[in-house]
């Protein structure tokens, strides 16, 4: 054989297992599973599975928590903890690799974040409208909210506060009231349970203001009346003061009157001085709220106005008077009436209203016969009506009477009286006429 021969013969020898010889193909790991998420503090979660059996074996595992904000962590052992979370739902998921290539992922694991109450929650330091809680402070939280209830359980929610650490106060309370309170993580956010409630009960507060304050007055004395508070501030209401003062603000307490009833009299007070009068109630924690001041004005009630008379006109009735005898320089008003009869309790037909000491009522009929009374009105109030006066309808005179006629030289002197009804007017003339017979002519 020659050379060339031998040498490719030995070149086909060699090269024939190299044909006949397949590369292996990379073994990945397969994907982890028995995947558990717990959260392990309020940012943070802890991760574990199963290991993975591979050839070649696996160096790392990944561990990946999709939220916001997303995190990692990569271990060589089956477990770890991915931290700087925030709040809400993560999707956790695990990959292992090994020298030829990473798994695909595990199959996700879900995980809300649910911290834990703080412990050690307690309620005291009550006012009359608000409980204060305090606890023992988690880390890692950086807000917690309490919340008051109306009952040990199911309940109401009557109010809530915030805050980033023990304690805190919840206001807006009624007094005297019983209240359940827990408190719970706010902040990292997230399914947080409320511990369980603890009770309180608000302290014993002062009425509120005293309502729909009204006053009268009288000769030296002023009569305060209201209703009572909205609220008694949890204890029963012991008593009222009604207070006069001698301004509208500040000023100094003149006379004052107490009372468990709703109205009572501030007496001696001076008669045509203004003072200003607040009420305010008590119960067992002592004085309330003062209502706000009104202002009042004291004085005797004047007597009937003197004198009163009355002339007709053409459907119109003038009215005169003088001033009452007692109080007269209280008077601010004085009012004329009209009625069909001589009874108060007869309806009012017409009426005039004046300062001074006369005043026309007008719109009347002139065939009918009026009867006319005035009052006069103070600061105090109204003071009786005068007698009446009879205002005679309005029709002819009667005739004259007692007439005489004495004969002179060409003229004849005549003399009369007046008729005995005037027909409800002022004779205004009379017509004297001469005859030549005594009747007809």
């Amino acid at each position: 054989m020659s050379w060339r021969r031998r040498v490719i013969a030995i070149a086909a020898a060699c090269a024939l297992p190299l044909a006949l010889s397949t590369p292996a193909e990379a073994a990945v790991p397969s994907a982890p599973t028995d995947v558990t998420a717990t959260s392990s503090t309020p940012t943070s979660i802890t991760v574990s599975w199963a290991a993975v059996t591979a050839a070649p074996a696996v160096t790392s595992y990944t561990v990946t928590a999709t939220g916001t904000p997303s995190g990692t962590c990569t271990t060589s052992s089956t477990a770890c903890v991915i931290t700087s979370l925030g709040s809400g739902s993560y999707s956790v998921t695990v990959t292992a690799t090994n020298t030829d290539g990473t798994s695909v992922a595990s199959t996700p694991v879900s995980r809300t974040f649910a911290i834990p109450p703080p412990t050690g929650l307690a309620v005291g330091s009550p006012t009359s409208s608000s409980l204060t809680a305090s606890w023992t402070d988690v880390s890692g939280v950086t807000s917690y909210t309490v919340t008051a209830y109306s009952a040990a359980t199911d309940g109401s929610t009557v109010a809530t506060c915030t805050s980033s650490a023990s304690p805190c106060t919840v206001t807006g309370l009624s007094p005297n009231t019983q209240y359940w309170l827990t408190v719970k993580v706010a902040a990292p956010a997230g399914t947080n349970p409320d511990s369980a409630r603890v009770t309180g009960t608000t302290s014993t507060g002062v009425p509120s203001a005293p309502q729909s304050v009204s006053t009268t007055v009288s000769n030296g004395a002023i009569t305060a009346r209201w209703s009572a508070p909205s609220s008694n501030g949890g204890s029963a209401i012991t008593g009222y003061r009604a207070q006069a003062w001698s301004a509208e603000s500040g000023g100094s307490v003149v006379d004052f009157c107490e009372t468990t009833s709703t109205s009572c009299q501030i007496t001696p007070l001076t008669n045509g001085t203004t003072y200003y009068v607040a009420v305010y109630a008590t119960n067992t924690a002592g004085d309330g709220t003062s209502s706000s001041r009104i202002s009042a004005t004291p004085g005797g009630s004047p007597t009937a106005p003197r004198s009163v008379s009355a002339t007709r006109g053409d459907g119109t009735i003038a009215v005169e008077w003088q001033a009452p005898a007692t109080d007269a320089s209280s008077v601010t008003s004085y009012t004329a009436q009209v009625r069909g009869s001589a009874s108060s309790s007869a309806a009012v037909i017409g009426s005039c209203t004046a300062t001074g000491l006369a005043c026309t009522v007008s719109g009347l009929d002139n065939g009918t016969t009026y009867y006319v009374s005035v009052f006069a009105t103070s600061s105090s109030g109204n003071s009786s009506s005068s007698s009446f006066v009879t205002v005679s309808r309005l029709g002819a005179p009667t005739a004259p009477r007692d007439v005489v006629a004495t004969a002179g030289n060409g003229f004849a002197a005549v003399s009369w009286r007046a008729p005995l009804d005037a027909g409800g007017s002022t004779i205004q003339r009379y017509v004297v006429s001469a005859y030549r017979a005594a009747e007809g002519g």
